[in-house]
């Protein structure tokens, strides 16, 4: 069994970590880290449920994400942004603040 991930109470502000399931939560998990979560978390992520299993996460969102955790996922799985389900909303634009 793998170890589970030492995420961050800054990362899950919001909840008690001892009562978070991480089978029945492991989408909320992975979309959560890759938004609010530190490099260290992603990687505890990624090791916890695959690197398949959190890209198909990603990818397959049709709710829009957060364009730092668009740009984080296509660096950390060398993806590209037709890759990713939600921009077929609306095409991602880079923003004046640098993302």
């Amino acid at each position: 069994m793998k170890p589970i991930p030492q995420i961050s109470q800054q990362t899950f502000w919001d909840i008690d970590l001892q009562n978070l399931n991480y089978e029945e939560s492991a989408e909320w998990i992975m979309l959560r880290v890759f938004d609010r979560g530190s490099l260290k978390e992603v990687r505890q992520v990624c090791d916890y449920y695959g690197h398949e299993r959190v890209k198909n996460t990603l990818t397959s969102q049709t709710s829009l994400l957060p364009d730092h955790s668009i740009l984080l996922a296509k660096g950390f799985f060398n993806l590209s942004f037709h890759d990713f389900k939600c921009l077929e909303k609306r095409p991602f634009r880079m923003h004046s603040s640098g993302f």
